[in-house]
């Protein structure tokens, strides 16, 4: 938000419309609006971390990819780390951050987000 100079953000889902013009209203005001999700996530006491390099693991991920394809995408792209045991643990790592079930869990809030 800082570094774009961002005055709202909204999130695609369910509620986005009804977001969306919070967000309109908020920033015709001069103020800053925010997704409850995001904020959340941004949210100082909440764990969650997510940089480039997971945001394209789950991008992978969305699109079908196994893990095994993932590492050998990111290899053949000199993006480490790229072995399997480090994607399984980070994929992992975000499953819990993000409290999702699964990968497909994962995949719709990432998305929900708007972070891919």
């Amino acid at each position: 938000m800082n570094t774009h100079h961002t005055n709202g953000y909204v999130c695609k889902g369910r509620r986005g419309l009804f977001e969306l013009e919070k967000a309109i209203h908020a920033v015709y005001h001069n103020q800053t609006y925010l997704s409850p999700h995001v904020q959340q996530a941004l949210n100082p006491k909440s764990d969650l971390e997510i940089d480039d390099y997971d945001i394209e693991l789950v991008h992978l991920l969305s699109q079908g990819l196994s893990q095994e394809d993932i590492s050998n995408s990111l290899k053949k792209r000199n993006i480490t780390p790229s072995s399997l045991s480090s994607i399984e643990k980070k994929l992992n790592k975000l499953r819990i951050q993000f409290k999702a079930n699964n990968a497909i869990h994962l995949v719709a809030i990432v998305k929900d987000l708007g972070l891919i």
